[in-house]
């Protein structure tokens, strides 16, 4: 009897004209992301709801245009969020995001709206879930426990958001996200920018982190 060690086998490659294709395809697929990543990242999507959630600090145009949200769409509650920022030359000063987007809020001539702070503690990282948290206890602390919630942000953070308060609540609200659009670039040329480029890559970059590898407990 005959002992074989090795055997023939048939293998397929790809030819010139194949290899074509596959780059010509990976062409395609990343033209279609660049071209939408910005839309996805930036993305609005409210509920019906009637409490509004400033998420930490934002330029001052933007505050501008959440009053006009507050007036359009008849919210009753304004909340702010944030946490404390290294901002500051000593720490007694202090400085939360929270507390300067309450002060800014209350310096417009909002009517039939409460506005209310929900700041959180110092955080070094995952400063949106701790500021999701923090709003969480609130919520619970002053007897809203049902209400759906829409949180607005700037430009491309909203898809990031949006997953990490789902996150900090873990499915106990409907939450939606309303994205204000970042004047530092112009969305649709994002990538003839600097602020845009660092922008839309960092915000990239943090969604899939907090999407695949960011699984917190929650602790209230």
């Amino acid at each position: 009897m005959k002992i074989q060690l090795t055997k023939k086998k048939e293998c397929r490659r790809l030819t010139f004209s194949g290899w074509l294709c596959v780059l010509g395809s990976l062409v395609i697929i990343l033209f279609l992301i660049f071209r939408n990543i910005h839309g996805f990242l930036a993305v609005s999507k409210p509920v019906k709801a009637d409490i509004l959630i400033v998420d930490g600090f934002l330029p001052g145009y933007a505050y501008d245009t959440i009053e006009k949200f507050i007036e359009r769409d008849n919210y009753k509650y304004v909340i702010t969020t944030g946490v404390e920022m290294d901002y500051v030359y000593t720490q007694a000063d202090g400085f939360n995001t929270a507390e300067l987007s309450y002060k800014i809020l209350l310096s417009k001539e909002i009517k039939n709206c409460r506005i209310e702070k929900a700041p959180a503690d110092k955080a070094l990282k995952d400063r949106t879930f701790s500021a999701a948290i923090a709003l969480r206890k609130w919520l619970l602390a002053n007897g809203f426990d049902n209400q759906s919630l829409n949180l607005v942000t700037l430009g491309c953070h909203a898809r990031r958001s949006l997953l990490l308060y789902r996150k900090a609540f873990e499915g106990e609200k409907k939450i939606g996200v309303i994205s204000i659009q970042d004047q530092s670039y112009e969305p649709h040329k994002w990538y003839r920018f600097s602020q845009g480029v660092r922008t839309v890559l960092s915000e990239t970059i943090g969604y899939t982190y907090n999407m695949i590898f960011f699984h917190p407990k929650v602790v209230l």
